[in-house]
């Protein structure tokens, strides 16, 4: 890991530029993550944080893999987790709808093809 705050400091700018993407406030990620409003501050001062428990809740907080604070200390990138909850929850009750409507398609298809079966040309 980077010697002194040099890397910390780094971690905060991209701290800083991830909750700018995300578009929430501080108060908002401390009632999100259960990081403290004093630990995200300390964390914007450039400040080491050394529980790895909080680390982690910061990463979840910001949508970043866990080890994505670690990542940026060795002069790397964070990794962001491509989909949130909240964007499952949505593609899941978009097809839970699609599945419904195919259902509907599908009696109706059942339907049409027990009346061809029912009519005239059926008995041969």
């Amino acid at each position: 890991m980077t010697g002194g705050n040099g890397g910390w400091v780094d971690v905060a700018a991209r701290v800083q530029a991830r909750l700018v993407e995300l578009g929430v406030t501080l108060k908002e990620l401390e009632r999100q993550s259960g990081v403290s409003d004093s630990t995200w501050r300390k964390l914007l001062r450039g400040e080491p944080i050394s529980r790895v428990d909080k680390k982690r809740q910061i990463c979840e907080g910001l949508r970043w893999t866990s080890d994505s604070i670690d990542r940026i200390l060795n002069g790397g990138d964070p990794m962001v987790i491509a989909v949130a909850a909240a964007d499952l929850a949505d593609q899941v009750s978009r097809i839970q709808i699609e599945m419904t409507e195919q259902r509907e398609m599908l009696e109706e298809l059942r339907d049409a093809v027990r009346a061809l079966g029912s009519g005239p040309l059926s008995r041969r």
